[in-house]
């Protein structure tokens, strides 16, 4: 993997351009888990397979470690699997009614994300979530797919967010729809959320017919830096992709962590980049103010017109730093979750 290189505007992907320039200006989806329901991670039917593929020691010690963290903070964490989610995402399609730990999606009328749930799509043929270009062209909004809030937000623990937590961490499965290099743009991005956004990471076709995942981040100077992630991902296979971001005080020292495991539970892409809080500090987003992090957001803007990618069991929390280094070992265990047969 190559390491990061500072980019400037004009090699920035051409379907975040006008984004940059417009703005240089939850509580478990309803569900109850117990501790004994795969470490109140997972739905309770979903447990004894789980159970089948962790020796004892990975269990033990892991189970303590969520329960640890999740159980002083109760509502910060959510995990959707799509099993009773509508095949209309709720809330989505007009204003955003969303409120902290409810089940309500955001997804606005004039955006280019279409993103809909479906029987068969996701592991193992359960339900899943589609994520796509709608073809309307209007790719240059910013506001596309966005999941439900968590209760707490991640940020600074000074004014203006004041935030209890400082780590951002989530985790979901992914596998592109084509099977093979489309003969279009592919694109499927997910990016960690508040009030605007503050990482980026994106799966493209790299234009030999190859799928490879890259980030950006905002250095210091306000210079965009992108970093590879993985290269040479397969055409139609499963991954779990995961972020962990820690928002510490003061400028320019955010870091966002990545790793993309494959169903084998093999490390197949890492980095490290900066957050974007520079883009709110030096280049005017959000007002020019620091944000807090509740939720994920995912589009396929200035891709093909079509599906993009099929996306399942979706985990986020909020934590505190102490914690978080802890609740990573969630990458091993999520990383050996069973495989559907």
């Amino acid at each position: 993997m190559s390491g990061p290189s500072v980019v400037s505007f004009d090699r920035v992907p051409a379907d975040e351009q006008s984004s940059l320039m417009d703005r240089t200006l939850p509580a478990c989806v309803g569900r109850a888990h117990s501790a004994g329901a795969c470490f109140g991670l997972f739905p309770p039917r979903r447990a004894n397979a789980l159970h089948r593929e962790r020796n004892h020691m990975i269990r033990s010690s892991a189970c303590a470690l969520v329960l640890a963290s999740a159980g002083a903070a109760f509502g910060q964490s959510n995990f959707i699997d799509f099993e009773s989610v509508p095949n209309s995402l709720p809330g989505v399609g007009g204003p955003d009614i969303r409120v902290p730990g409810d089940s309500n999606w955001y997804n606005p009328p004039n955006s280019a994300t279409a993103g809909s749930v479906a029987n068969g799509v996701g592991l193992g043929g359960s339900r899943g979530l589609i994520v796509g270009n709608n073809g309307s062209g209007n790719d240059g909004v910013i506001d596309n797919l966005r999941t439900p809030r968590l209760t707490g937000v991640a940020g600074e623990s000074v004014a203006p967010v004041n935030a209890a937590n400082n780590t951002f961490q989530w985790s979901f499965w992914f596998r592109t729809v084509p099977t093979t290099a489309p003969a279009g743009n592919y694109r499927f991005r997910v990016e960690s959320y508040g009030p605007d956004r503050t990482t980026f990471l994106g799966f493209q076709n790299d234009g030999a017919g190859n799928l490879t995942a890259s980030a950006f981040g905002v250095d210091a100077g306000a210079n965009f830096v992108s970093t590879t992630i993985a290269s040479s991902l397969q055409w139609g296979q499963w991954y779990r992709v995961t972020g962990s971001l820690t928002l510490n005080d003061g400028a320019a020292n955010d870091t966002m962590t990545y790793g993309i495991y494959d169903t084998a539970s093999q490390l197949v892409g890492s980095g490290v980049t900066a957050s974007w809080e520079e883009g709110a500090r030096q280049l005017g987003y959000n007002g020019g103010q620091i944000f807090g992090i509740d939720q994920l957001q995912f589009h396929s803007r200035g891709g093909f017109a079509g599906d993009h990618a099929y996306v399942d069991d979706i985990s986020y929390s909020v934590v505190p730093t102490p914690a978080a280094g802890a609740v990573l070992g969630l990458g091993g265990i999520t990383a050996l979750r069973r495989r559907r047969r």
